[in-house]
Parts: structure tokens; sequence; C-alpha cells
């Protein structure tokens, strides 16, 4: 027996990778590099050229375009375009299970405002791209918030379901097997995590109350029990035990997950094409984690790439259950990936991997496509045609009737058709024959109408029988369209962006006394004006404003200025700072004068 060679990509074996060997067959499998490898098994992210070089019988456990998931300000962005792609159709009322999000420093100036108008609403700030919890904060100030643009501020679910008065956050792991066709499952097993403290709003500095992970409970040196991990067959028990429907619960899980690949497919596809020709061998175990509500309705927290296969809790408290688990699952991973099979799947047709794929699933359960594909197929800008070829038979779904958007504007100059995306910034020019399936759409044409007049048309290829030759059509009609429908051309209406305008018509002014210099601050923005309170109320005497005397020698005018970020802070029409944030602003004024 010819042997296999497995590279770990980053070094010698770790806790990350002790489960993966060993459901590895031994007899099949030795240790290799990264010149001499059958499959990789990387815990972060592979150079492209390890994807450029990638052959038909290789395997790897990254997808590129993966961030468009595992990048915390990639997730939110990858949510609402699909929303926004989706605008005034049923299934954008779909997306509503993560919570409202700002990133920054885009959104600093709606951040403010919202924090503003609703200043009861509790605030949790992270970075775009971190693990183990480090740096994720309760917001206790908006004016405080950091706004470089490694971070992202999110509304905080303040009223979560508690286990026996405890926060927890809900592990299941996802594993996508195929970008196109799309193809995932979700393993049945997972893991409710505790915060080690007893869940309060009073205590927004202890992380032990606010936060779930592992990483950061472990270091709590108060609490009898650092980390507790149980099954979700114990939780559904819990949860049986309260009166509460652990089905629907886990029905809404399996929608919430399926909605969320899909809204990344398009992302992952193209940059797998970038670098790649052989994508079949591209796969991906995701740790998404949600959060449940006091209502028992799930919201999608974060997705983790190469999600911790290390044991964290201890063996009362679900320690041997976390070990179980983990070890089964990779070996249902390395089983329904084919790995132990000599031949590998490299060389099988998409239906035959599909087929080989759901006979050695284990515990994996297929979530797209499924019984229930039909249900999700309006929530693809459009599907492709290697999607809809490997719908299951049966499947309840008219594919003539989906939803084709509102068409964007069309422009017709020189020989050719110019298109413009749901952006406007840039114009698609079509070839020939993508123009003219964009002409008959634009007249209501259905696919599969364009596809019966293209093969009464088109000249068919010597020696290609007509089955072949009409699913040829098929697949360029579909994919041209799905193109077009993710560039934004049959979307309603791009992005939506929040409500930045937090400038008043006139000005408002706040003049105070600072020891012998009399100054007044003038902006248009009722927040920063806010934020000067504190300091008229500390001046003396309080009616400093009408003291201030524009002719007087030792009177200064100051203006605050929104910039792309924060404020310019102007004095006497000079600039004096730049960019100064809510929370600078008293600090600024203190250290010039």
């Amino acid at each position: 027996m010819s042997k296999k060679y497995y590279w770990l990509g980053e070094g010698d074996p770790s806790d990350q990778d002790t489960f993966f060997i060993e459901a590895l067959d031994d007899q099949l499998w030795s240790a290799g590099s990264g010149e001499q490898w059958d499959t990789c098994w990387y815990t972060g992210m592979p150079d492209s050229d390890v994807y450029k070089s990638l052959s038909p019988s290789q395997t790897i456990n990254h997808i590129p375009g993966n961030d468009a998931l595992t990048i915390k300000s990639h997730l939110y962005n990858t949510l609402v375009n699909a929303r926004n792609l989706l605008k005034e159709t049923e299934a954008a009322k779909r997306y509503d299970f993560f919570p409202e999000t700002f990133s920054m420093p885009d959104e600093y100036f709606a951040y403010q405002q919202t924090a503003m108008d609703e200043p009861e609403a509790m605030w949790i700030q992270k970075p775009r791209n971190s693990s183990r919890g480090r740096g994720i904060a309760v917001v206790k100030e908006p004016g405080c918030v950091p706004v470089d643009d490694q971070w992202i501020i999110q509304r905080y679910l303040d009223k979560p379901h508690l286990y026996e008065g405890h926060k927890y956050v809900l592990r299941c792991y996802v594993l996508i097997t195929s970008v196109e066709p799309l193809r995932f499952y979700l393993y049945r097993e997972g893991f409710c995590k505790l915060a080690s403290e007893r869940y309060s709003t009073t205590d927004l500095d202890n992380p032990y109350r606010h936060l779930t992970n592992p990483d950061i409970n472990e270091e709590n040196t108060e609490a009898e029990t650092l980390v507790t991990f149980f099954s979700f067959a114990h939780y559904r028990e819990w949860l049986q035990a309260q009166g509460a429907d652990d089905a629907a619960l886990f029905a809404q899980l399996k929608d919430l997950i399926t909605l969320t690949v899909i809204a990344a497919r398009e992302t992952m596809r193209e940059q797998t094409n970038k670098l790649t020709e052989v994508a079949q061998g591209c796969y991906e175990l995701i740790g998404l984690d949600c959060t449940i509500d006091a209502a028992l309705k799930p919201w999608i927290l974060e997705c983790n790439l190469s999600p911790s296969l290390s044991t964290y809790a201890s063996n009362d408290e679900g320690g041997d259950s976390e070990v179980t688990i983990k070890r089964q699952l990779v070996h249902d991973l390395v089983n329904i990936l084919g790995l132990n099979h000599r031949e590998g799947l490299g060389q099988l047709s998409a239906k035959a991997r599909q087929e080989w794929e759901l006979s050695h699933s284990g515990a994996f359960d297929c979530l797209f496509p499924a019984a229930s594909a039909g249900h999700y197929l309006h929530c693809f800008p459009i599907p492709r045609f290697h999607d809809l070829a490997t719908l299951p038979n049966g499947i309840d779904c008219q594919i003539d009737l989906l939803p084709r958007r509102a068409v964007h504007e069309g422009i017709t100059f020189s020989d050719s058709l110019a298109l413009i995306p749901g952006s406007g910034k840039h114009l698609l020019v079509p070839n020939e024959l993508a123009s003219w399936i964009w002409l008959h759409n634009a007249e209501g044409h259905s696919p599969e109408a364009i596809v019966q007049q293209l093969a009464e048309t088109l000249p068919q290829t010597p020696g290609l029988d007509r089955e072949a030759f009409i699913k040829q059509l098929h697949r360029q009609v579909w994919d041209v369209l799905a193109d077009w429908a993710q560039a934004g051309l049959f979307s309603a209406g791009s992005r939506q962006q929040k409500a930045t305008s937090l400038l008043s018509d006139e000005y408002q002014t706040r003049a105070f006394l600072w020891g012998e210099q009399r100054i007044q601050v003038r902006s248009r923005c009722p927040i920063a004006c806010h934020y000067l309170n504190p300091l008229c109320e500390d001046s003396s005497p309080a009616d400093a404003a009408d003291q201030v005397n524009q002719t007087d020698d030792i009177y200064i005018d100051l203006e605050l200025v929104r910039a792309d970020y924060g404020y310019l802070l102007l004095e006497n029409g000079e600039l004096i700072y730049a960019n100064c944030t809510l929370s600078r602003i008293l600090v600024v004024i203190y250290e010039h004068y």
C-alpha cells in the first residue's frame, strides 16, 4: 500500500492536531512536510501559494474567503449585504438574528447618534479579528469607545437566557465541504459554555459575568468552577425540564446557520476561484457561537476559524464529554471527507461526492442541500447551476418562479451594453451572449425560457449531444444571472448606510470661564455639546456666557467641526487639534489652555 502524507502546516503537533492524527489510518498515513503532503491540517490560514499548487488529490482544511465568516466585522458585512441584496423580499426579513453592529471608524458617528437616542442600551466592543475573548469588553461610556479600524461596537443583548443564573453561549460545529455546489453540515453535538460567575448588569467591569470564553474564565481566581462545558444532549434535557421547546430552538439554530453560510458563499467562491482551479479539496470546519435571549431566540455572535480542539473543562464539569465529542467530531470529519479512503474523493463527480458524504456523514446532518432546500433558494442572490443540479429529488420549488429583483439601468453605447451595479461605482460590459441573456431577462423571460430560446438560436457544437448542449446552456444562463445578482444588478437597492447626520441647522454654544480666560465653544453637533456640559457646570460664575465679549482680548472662540471621525478643534478659525474623539474633547481643551 502506497503511503499518504499529512502536513500540519505550523510545525510540531499540538493539542489542536491530536484528534486529527489519531483519526487518520496509520497504515495509510505518515507525517509529511510542506513539500510532500496529501492532506493539510493548518490551524491558521496557509499562504496563497499553497492553493495555487493544489492538485485534485490533495485536501486542505481551509477555504479562501472564509474571512467573510471568521472576521467579526466581515461577518456583519456579509449578513447586512445578504439582507440588502434581498431587499423588499420576504427572505430579507429572515436576517434578523444578528445584533446591530457599528464598524469603526466609518460608523463612529452613527453609533454615537444611536447611543444618544437610546441611553439605556448596552453595547460591547470587540476587536475585528481576535479569538478567545481577547479585547472584548462591555462599553461603559459611548464617548470612550475605540475608533481605529480594528474595532466594532455591537449592541449587547442584556436580557440573555440564563442557566442557573449564568450567561451561556452555544458552540455549534459547521462543516463546509463544497463551495460550488454549496454543501455544508451541522454536527449534532456541541457545547453549552457557561460564564464562571452569575450574570448581572451592575458589574460591567467583571468579564466573568459577561463572557463565556474558557480562556478568560479559567483565569477567575474567585470562582469554584472556572470552565463548564456540557453537551447539547444535556442542555436539551435541561430545557425540556424547564418546560421550554428545545426542538423549536434548534430549528431556529439550523435556519440561522444555513442563512449565514449561504450569505458567505459568493465571497468564498470568488476568492477560491482566484487562487486555484482545484477547489474540490478545500473544506472548512467552523465553530459558530450563538447566544440565546430570554425569549429563547438565538443570535449569532461569531464564527471561529479552526475552533479549539483542546480540553478546557475538568472531568467534573464536562471534561469527559468535551473530549468525547471533540474526538468523535474529528473522526466523523475524516470519514465524511474520505481521507482514509485509499483512492480519495478527488476524482469523483459532484453528485458522486455528495452521495459519499451522505453515506459517511456520522453525526453530521446535511443542512444544504437537504429536503428543506426549496426554503432557501430564495435566499441566494440567485442560485448557481451546480446548486440546482445537486438538489435532492422531489424538491418542492418552482425554479422559474424564483423572484427576480428590479433591474438597474442599462446604457447602450457603441455596439455593446453597459450595466451599472447597485453600488453605481463602475460599469460591467458583458460579452455578446451575456448581453443577449440580460436583455431577455429584462423583458421578463424566465431562465428556463432563455435557455430554450438560446437552444433554438445558437449552433450546436459538433459531436456534442443535445442533452449535454442544453445542460451547458443552463449553466451559462444561471451563472451569468448569479454573477449579476451578486454584483447588485438585480438588487432593489445597495446597502443602506446608517443615518449619520448628527448636525443641527444652527450652532449650539457653550461658554464658560477658565481662570481669567473667557471661552466660547460652538458646534452644530448636539452630542459634542452634550460632552461639554460638565465643563460648563464646573465653571464660575454660572452666567459666563453673558460675560463673553468678542472684543475682549482674553476672549477665545472655539469651534468643533466633524471630521472623518472625531472632531476638528478650531481656535478663531485656525486648526489646533484633529480627530478629537468625544471622550477627549474636555481633555484637549484642558491641556491646551
